[in-house]
């Protein structure tokens, strides 16, 4: 019997399903039964995923033709404009209601900088929807600034969210993950032992500045378990340096590159603690991050994971994200659970080069169920973001 991949004709609920699992090339190459606006929503995006550009153009069309799909045609933008921006934007450009964070992002892409700025420049309604704090950082994709003008849009968007706010370390250079910190210490929070996992390599200064935001954590029962992936350029030696200073930092230095989850394993067979994260050595940690992840599991036993978001940034102070909107993500590495049973009931991380982080966290919902993981809707983190690493995405 055929498998479920095999078949010759999908349902619109078997292609939607597919597309949520990211299988752009099967959706996009299916033979579908009549579709209705799922399907058809997921073979456009998907064609448009797999470059069939003139093939997710005719399935727009027809997504934007029916009357009955009018509803979802903002959503379904949103989606594709990773891919087709140009075509994203058009679809939904003279639409009553269209979110400004996404109008001014769809408009970012395409290179009209100065109609974002129109929108972007526009004071909410009164009575209208209260305002995204998205907003804030757009703004500063949009006008940038100086250092100062670019801190206070950050710290606006921390403040929406809850979170302190943060300062420069030079003031003379615009925030980023290496160059922000916390502008006084909070008050200590206790509780059981945090290990953190972090690889390096070839990180240098970015991995001190990373290495300092934990440092500078809330919760002070924590290990540092640093595991450098075999660095040429010193990246070892300057956190060995900062190790010295500190007894919650152990460093591991591999002779030979494995890549970062093979690393990341590595570290994992000396951890102690109760609780297990990980943190990326180009990234930078509110100082409430490891507290805010920790309290709902001493709170619930029944929980397994907590997991917050982030935003990246460049060192130019501007915030990227792939899909392009919105700019606050599920940051994938930061899952903290329970070390015992998670290693006991479904496993750490594949051994794979990239994309074991998405894997996992998959797993642990179909090992322990959805409600067993928590969201916590902060941005937690400030990801590192280099342009030179980006691949065209159109």
């Amino acid at each position: 019997m055929a498998g479920a991949l095999d078949r010759e004709i999908w349902s619109d609920r078997e292609l939607w399903a597919a597309y949520w699992l990211g299988m752009y090339d099967t959706v996009a190459h299916a033979e579908p039964k009549r579709l209705g606006w799922r399907g058809t929503w997921a073979r456009a995006v998907s064609l448009a995923a797999c470059g069939e550009a003139e093939a997710a153009r005719e399935a727009a069309a027809t997504l934007a033709r029916r009357r009955r799909w009018a509803r979802h045609l903002t959503a379904f933008a949103d989606d594709l404009a990773p891919f087709m921006p140009r075509l994203a934007l058009r679809l939904i450009e003279e639409r009553p209601g269209l979110p400004a964070a996404l109008h001014a992002a769809l408009l970012l892409r395409n290179g009209r900088a100065a109609e974002a700025r129109i929108v972007l420049g526009r004071s909410p309604r009164a009575g209208g929807p209260v305002e995204s704090p998205e907003l804030c950082l757009l703004r500063t994709n949009a006008w940038g600034g100086s250092p100062a003008e670019q801190l206070n849009r950050l710290n606006a968007f921390l403040a929406a969210h809850g979170l302190s706010p943060v300062r420069l370390v030079d003031a003379a250079q615009p925030p980023s993950p290496g160059n922000v910190i916390a502008i006084e210490p909070l008050s200590s929070v206790d509780g059981p032992l945090v290990t953190v996992l972090m690889t390096t390599f070839g990180t240098g200064a970015r991995a001190v500045a990373a290495i300092a935001s934990l440092r500078a954590q809330s919760y002070r029962n924590l290990e540092l378990i640093v595991v450098d992936d075999a660095s040429a350029d010193g990246t070892a030696a300057r956190v060995d340096a900062v190790a010295v200073n500190d007894p919650r930092i152990r460093t591991l230095r591999l002779t030979h590159n494995v890549g970062a989850y093979a690393a990341k394993l590595i570290g994992l067979t000396r951890a102690r603690g109760e609780f297990v994260t990980c943190h990326d050595s180009d990234d930078w940690s509110h100082p409430e991050k490891i507290a805010r992840q920790v309290a709902p599991l001493l709170a619930n036993r029944r929980l397994i994971c907590t997991t917050s978001s982030w935003v990246r940034m460049q060192d130019d102070g501007l915030y990227y994200a792939r899909p392009m909107h919105p700019l606050m993500r599920l940051n994938p590495s930061s899952p903290l659970f329970r070390r015992e049973r998670v290693l006991q009931e479904a496993g750490a991380w594949d051994c794979v080069r990239t994309g074991a982080d998405s894997e996992f966290l998959a797993r642990l919902r179909v090992v322990f169920g959805p409600r067993a993981i928590k969201k916590i809707g902060q941005p937690l983190t400030l990801g590192g973001h280099r342009p030179d690493s980006l691949r065209a995405t159109e």
